[in-house]
């Protein structure tokens, strides 16, 4: 379940199936039986075999999202869930595969992919989930990109019943106002690695803040990190036989 409703799994085959032999109305039928609305129910489409008549399984999913369902993409990366099938059924959410989410906080190619599949949600108008969402660094670097929607391990384990809250350490990332260094490729290094994300403090904003109080503490900053640099650099600079590029690291 999510705040927009419950993700129910569906194979594209079946519900074209189901349709077909019931109808929508039945369909409706069914789920107000067991006191739901409609537009609470995502009907989270799986694909696990090749479907041979999409323009039928196009009509099908229209006439269900006439009804007042909504539609999610399982598993989108997986080799089964293709842009094509994106681009067709253009639905609410996409939950993207574990593939791209675990350890993007350490993989600058895995994030570079994930804002890409941000700009197909937005031309698509589709809200992303990421899946298998493991640990914290994770979680901090998801948020920060902005994805909205997340499951895993780290949020709630598997359990009949809808999680009423999630790990406290889990809520302290997501309330933290530090911001996270993400991962960038390098030309020297292959596979873009890092062993851990860095988080700096950021100035933030509410809506009692004033301009003349951001102006005024990012000039403190400034001047802070100027005299740092000036120490530093007489210091890199006092000692003999230290290179150029030793200053440099000593500065930083």
């Amino acid at each position: 379940m999510s705040p927009d409703g419950f993700f129910v799994n569906f194979s594209a085959a079946v519900l074209v199936q189901v349709v077909q032999a019931c109808g929508v109305a039945a369909l409706r039928h069914r789920v107000m039986a067991m006191g739901v609305l409609p537009r609470m129910v995502v009907l989270e489409i799986t694909e696990h075999e090749r479907v041979s008549d999409m323009d039928r399984r196009a009509k099908v999913v229209e006439e269900v999202r006439d009804m007042g369902m909504s539609l999610a993409l399982d598993d989108f990366g997986d080799g089964r869930s293709s842009l094509r099938l994106w681009s067709q059924l253009k639905p609410e959410f996409v939950k993207i595969d574990k593939y791209f989410t675990k350890d993007i906080s350490r993989h600058a190619d895995k994030l570079k992919t994930i804002q890409a599949l941000q700009q197909i949600g937005a031309i698509f108008n589709t809200s992303l989930v990421a899946e298998g969402i493991e640990t914290l660094e994770d979680l901090r670097v998801l948020r920060d990109l902005g994805i909205p929607y997340g499951q895993g391990y780290l949020l709630g384990l598997p359990t009949d019943k809808p999680v009423a809250a999630i790990d406290p350490k889990s809520e302290g990332v997501l309330k933290d106002r530090r911001v996270p260094v993400f991962p960038e490729s390098v030309a020297s290094a292959q596979l873009a690695d890092l062993r851990a994300i860095s988080v700096i403090d950021a100035p933030t904003v509410d809506i009692r803040t004033a301009n003349c109080e951001r102006l005024s503490e990012s000039a403190q900053r400034g001047r802070r990190k100027k005299s740092r640099y000036e120490n530093c650099h007489s210091v890199a600079g006092s000692r003999a036989g230290v290179s150029p590029a030793n200053r440099t690291l000593d500065a930083a």
